[in-house]
């Protein structure tokens, strides 16, 4: 065999062996996440469900509280914004639902599910976050 034939054996089979490593890491990263992943839903399922009391608690406060402690603007504004979680919370809530609630172990084609839809969760997650923080900052500036 001629030294080109040889280096570009060595090469092909360097890739080979580059891609096999790549592969078996994202396979072991995948099942570190579907092992977690009943204690990833059930932590989700908790945040939503104190993010949704949270937000029902504040709309009512906003509805009670009389306009000479807020102005009708302020008042709209604050609604918006809850609104604005609400929906975030819903939309997260639905791919939640679709792997299924409760307390004990998830199936596996409720894990893969998850796992499928893990991206869009957690960027709809994070933009709830964003959101939140936006509320906080919206709510701490109308105490001033």
């Amino acid at each position: 065999m001629d030294p080109t034939s040889a280096l570009g054996l060595a090469a092909a089979c360097l890739g080979i062996v580059t891609k096999l490593g790549v592969t078996i890491n994202t396979l072991h990263n995948l099942r570190g996440k579907y092992k977690n992943s009943d204690r990833t839903i059930s932590f989700f399922i908790i945040h939503l469900t104190t993010l949704r009391s949270a937000s029902n608690r504040l709309s009512d406060w906003i509805e009670q509280s009389s306009l000479t402690t807020l102005s009708v603007g302020e008042k709209v504004d604050l609604q918006q914004s809850v609104d604005a979680c609400n929906a975030l919370v819903e939309m997260i809530d639905l791919y939640v639902s679709r792997v299924g609630k409760g307390s004990g172990p998830f199936s596996f084609g409720s894990r893969v599910r998850f796992l499928w839809d893990e991206a869009e969760i957690r960027e709809a997650r994070e933009i709830l976050q964003l959101q939140v923080q936006a509320l906080m900052f919206q709510f701490q500036i109308i105490q001033l």
